[in-house]
């Protein structure tokens, strides 16, 4: 949650602004910032405003947290799977990424079993 603290700030950061239409905050994030897609720049959004780290309030977007607050590290920039590393809130884990991670587990110490593995997630 904290580096969508980070990328979410940015864009008001950025324009030294307290609410943004969500065209600018998109806007921001994919072209002034260069971090992201349009597409990934709108689930960002979307996501920000799922989590109630932003909100809407008379048509524009605002930060549901003190955006001075965040500091942003030196040359900060997001990776480019930033969206698939979050995993949305609710989501439960599916039954290929468990047997994928069993397999993981199991290459990496012939001595755990598949029943093993499965404690750890």
């Amino acid at each position: 949650m904290e580096e969508l603290k980070h990328v979410v700030s940015a864009p008001f950061k950025k324009n030294l602004a307290a609410s943004l239409t969500e065209k600018d905050f998109e806007f921001s994030l994919a072209f002034d910032l260069k971090w992201f897609s349009p597409k990934i720049a709108s689930e960002v959004k979307a996501r920000a405003l799922e989590s109630g780290l932003l909100s809407m309030k008379e048509g524009v977007i605002v930060p549901c947290f003190d955006v001075e607050s965040v500091r942003l590290p030196h040359a900060f920039k997001p990776p480019e799977n930033f969206l698939e590393l979050k995993e949305k809130p609710g989501k439960p884990v599916s039954a290929g990424t468990h047997e994928v991670t069993v397999e993981i587990l199991d290459s990496h110490n012939s001595s755990i079993r598949p029943q093993q593995g499965r404690n750890f997630l």
